[in-house]
């Protein structure tokens, strides 16, 4: 019975002793809520895995306005883009830059209206469509060629980056 009661005065001695020292760590100007924890978000920040980059070809062409002249100047001078309309308004319902331009040359190497192949890549009507690119029950389609022609065009077409 007296190693009972001397294990319980042991453990009742050793928790307020514990307890005691806890208490005595913390500085006066301190709350243990400033304490360094063990996960800094500071320092390691999972959002930083995600690429946030610009949401569509608008926000590229706008991130960088020297990008959007030399485009604009290269297109006109291969005589994809007309002089009277900007690279903005083209591209304007593209989420990439890429295909945006992919979509340009299509259209002009291949002589196909460039709304039509823009409605079938974007999945969005253009406000100026002309009749000739829906299809049948208003359903889109690419002049004559159909849509599973056009969307397997554009990675055909897309420039390719140079190799070295």
């Amino acid at each position: 019975m007296g190693r009972r009661y001397f294990f319980l005065a042991a453990t009742v001695l050793s928790l307020c002793l514990a307890a005691e020292t806890m208490t005595a760590d913390d500085s006066p100007g301190k709350s243990s809520g400033d304490a360094p924890r063990w996960y800094n978000p500071a320092r390691y920040n999972p959002l930083k895995l995600f690429r946030r980059g610009p949401s569509s070809a608008n926000d590229q062409l706008a991130s960088d306005g020297n990008l959007e002249n030399r485009l604009t100047k290269q297109l006109r001078v291969q005589g994809i883009l007309a002089a009277t309309t900007e690279l903005q308004e083209v591209c304007s319902t593209f989420r990439e830059l890429t295909k945006c331009i992919a979509v340009l040359r299509a259209s002009h190497k291949l002589q196909v209206d460039f709304l039509c192949l823009k409605w079938d890549v974007t999945g969005t009507k253009p406000k100026a469509v002309p009749d000739a690119c829906a299809g049948p029950a208003g359903e889109k389609r690419c002049g004559s060629t159909g849509p599973s022609i056009c969307s397997s065009l554009i990675p055909i077409l897309a420039p390719k980056p140079k190799r070295r």
